[in-house]
């Protein structure tokens, strides 16, 4: 990023978090819950803990590959550290909970492309489930709001509870989801698209019990399709470099949680710790789009390890005219080149 970029974008968010300046972090309460699962601590070295059986249908919508790697595949390059085995999360002994006031300790980030009316659904399907929740709404240059007065009168009748900030034309995802990141004062945060709408039962409770009581970075819905395992090979015939996405896969059950599994990536529909996506400086601001696969990679090498819940599931809802699926389509090769470069790689391949 250029040095007029981040005084620009540093103006911004001092601009931001005046406005928005209402995303606080309240003292969480302690109520008990029948469905939470009991932690005990043996002794300083040892968690236990009363978890659940994995169902055996949401079992079977993912490859559960174990954690060994083929002995004979060699690699040398600092990429082949997505080899490593980082294991299953540790079980640690949350000295406050939040599960119980999810509104105190999470906050929405949704990056945007002028689709506010799909915003505004997510929105309000959060609303359902947790009214007081925060939201920041990232979105491009987008002159249509000062004629669209359902945002206004939207944003007008919710200005405690959701932050809308505009950057500048086509700043795209990395760049506009690290805006969105610098303005978050809730411990964690939702990382979701536009065009989800919240499952009809709470999920989000799980999903910070997770991190709450696990080393875990990142703890992810089911997003079974892209849910991926990372192995770098090198061809030696062809001297190329290969990052190999073995997709619907997980390497194993973590403790306590039922399923639950580790992974490599997942899609966007993720609870994160605040504290580890800013240790590794939130996502490329480059990528504009085809973001997901690097901000997994940099995650994986920093040692942040991620979990996927197969039974907690947000919708996604298209739009009938994709306008902005056509728009940034013919730019997607460009993208993932970009950080095929960035990290030494030839080419992807995909293993179903």
């Amino acid at each position: 990023m250029t040095k007029g970029a981040m005084k620009c974008l540093t103006i911004y968010v001092i601009i931001a978090t005046l406005v928005c300046g209402l995303i606080v972090h309240f003292t969480p309460k302690n109520k008990n819950k029948k469905d939470q699962i009991e932690f005990s601590v043996k002794s300083q070295q040892k968690i236990e803990c009363n978890g659940l059986r994995d169902t055996v249908t949401l079992k079977s919508k993912v490859k559960v590959i174990g954690t060994a790697r083929d002995s004979n595949s060699t690699c040398d390059f600092p990429i082949c550290g997505l080899n490593s085995n980082l294991g299953p999360p540790k079980l640690i002994a949350a000295e406050k909970s939040c599960s119980d006031n999810i509104e105190s300790c999470v906050t929405i980030l949704c990056k945007t492309h002028n689709r506010l009316p799909l915003v505004k659904r997510m929105i309000e399907s959060a609303w359902r489930l947790y009214p007081k929740i925060k939201t920041i709404v990232v979105d491009d240059e987008n002159n249509g709001v000062k004629t669209n007065l359902l945002w206004q009168n939207f944003l007008l009748s919710h200005h405690k509870k959701v932050c809308y900030t505009q950057l500048d034309d086509w700043t795209g995802i990395g760049l506009g989801r690290n805006f969105g990141l610098q303005l978050i004062k809730t411990k964690y945060f939702l990382s979701i698209d536009d065009d989800f709408i919240f499952p009809e039962q709470r999920t989000l409770e799980k999903l910070v019990l997770v991190l709450e009581n696990t080393d875990a970075a990142i703890a992810g819905s089911n997003t079974a399709s892209v849910s991926t395992v990372f192995e770098v090979k090198f061809n030696r015939e062809a001297n190329q470099t290969i990052l190999s996405q073995t997709l619907k896969a997980v390497y194993e059950k973590i403790p306590c949680f039922n399923n639950c599994y580790t992974l490599d990536m997942v899609g966007n529909g993720f609870l994160a710790k605040t504290s580890d996506i800013i240790d590794i400086n939130g996502w490329d601001g480059q990528q504009k789009i085809q973001e997901n696969v690097d901000f997994f990679i940099r995650l994986k090498l920093a040692g942040k390890k991620v979990v996927t819940c197969l039974d907690i599931e947000f919708k996604h809802v298209r739009p009938n005219h994709n306008s902005l699926r056509k728009k940034t389509a013919k730019d997607e090769n460009d993208y993932k080149n970009m950080w095929l470069i960035k990290w030494g790689l030839n080419r992807t391949e995909f293993v179903i």
